[in-house]
């Protein structure tokens, strides 16, 4: 479990990111990861902005993009994942449309290379009790999804360049709703960092003071 106390007082706004997700992944063959946007309502891909996003309304769809390099070819692409099936589509295949139920719900994908193998693969991570699942096992049943408010999130990555990832709890202490934590090899040495980004600018925010919690 880490404290992410890397937003700057500059962040005090809340654009309303309704119809982009912030994503990172290594986007061109042995470069570094950076930070990029999904379109929620078309499933396009963004790299490079000029200025800001700017946020828009989407019909309401579960659709949850995910980046991993799914074939082991060095280059991330994004697949969707549906909190409410478990199912995986890729983006390039949509947009899908599916039934929306309004009901919350506990699951969040994170991708990561488990096993050491060079290929990224998805587990499902419960909010509730930060239990880690195969897509296999699912999509488990909510009766009601009501847990205590909390902060924390889940990032995957390799955190000491052994070639596996595994996954951390992220307490973003300090930011605001604008912001949201990361994780990534920035600098292309191997080894990811957590870092804190602008949902809006891309801004990044290396958390080079990140403490562990007790």
């Amino acid at each position: 479990a880490l404290f992410l106390a890397a937003a700057p007082a500059s962040a005090q706004i809340d654009p309303g990111m309704k119809g982009w997700a912030v994503v990172t992944g290594t986007w061109d063959k042995g470069a570094a990861d950076s930070v990029a946007w999904v379109d929620l309502d078309t499933w396009k891909l963004v790299t490079k902005i000029d200025g800001s996003i700017s946020a828009f309304d989407p019909e309401p769809q579960p659709w949850i993009p995910v980046s991993g390099d799914w074939d082991g070819d060095g280059i991330d692409t994004i697949q969707m994942f549906n909190p409410q099936s478990w199912k995986l589509v890729a983006a390039e295949e949509g947009p899908v449309k599916a039934e929306f139920d309004p009901e919350p719900q506990p699951w969040v994908p994170v991708a990561g290379d488990w096993d050491g193998r060079g290929i990224d693969t998805v587990r499902v991570v419960d909010l509730r009790d930060q239990s880690v699942h195969k897509l296999e096992e699912g999509p488990a049943s909510v009766e009601r999804y009501d847990p205590e408010p909390q902060p924390w999130m889940p990032v995957a990555g390799d955190w000491d360049g052994k070639g596996i990832d595994s996954i951390a709890w992220v307490h973003p202490e300090g930011a605001f709703s604008a912001w949201q934590a990361v994780a990534g090899d920035w600098d292309g040495k191997g080894i990811d960092t957590v870092a804190a980004v602008h949902s809006a600018t891309g801004e990044l925010v290396r958390a080079e003071g990140v403490a562990t919690a007790a």
